[in-house]
């Protein structure tokens, strides 16, 4: 069982620009978002699925790769890395925005509530 550290709090990831959020903050999530604990031992452990709803993904060129939820690192898929678990895989645009795969998913195991 893996322990949660104390100073950690709970709230959530949004997918789109890979920002990180706490409950007590007067927000609401925006488009695909993961939630789970905020800070401790790791920057993100997530307690749930991909949640909400899709942001359009622009015309512009896109990049496939992933987002590593405990460590909040991306990678592009031309990396010669392999995915840390748990992450989701999706495209990135020329801006830096991040649009996971349809239907969105975590691959991997995510922590118990």
């Amino acid at each position: 069982m893996k322990m949660q550290n104390a100073s950690a709090v709970p709230g959530w990831v949004e997918l789109y620009d890979l920002s990180t959020h706490t409950d007590v903050e007067a927000l609401t999530p925006q488009g695909y978002y993961v939630r789970g604990m905020v800070g401790g031992v790791t920057p993100f452990e997530p307690t749930s699925e991909v949640l909400g709803n899709a942001i359009d993904r622009p015309p512009e060129s896109r990049v496939p790769g992933w987002l590593e939820l405990t460590t909040l690192n991306t990678h592009r898929d031309m990396e010669a890395v392999l995915p840390v678990e748990p992450y989701v895989h999706g495209v990135f645009d020329d801006e830096g925005h991040f649009y996971p795969d349809q239907p969105p998913s975590v691959q991997g195991r995510i922590a118990p509530k």
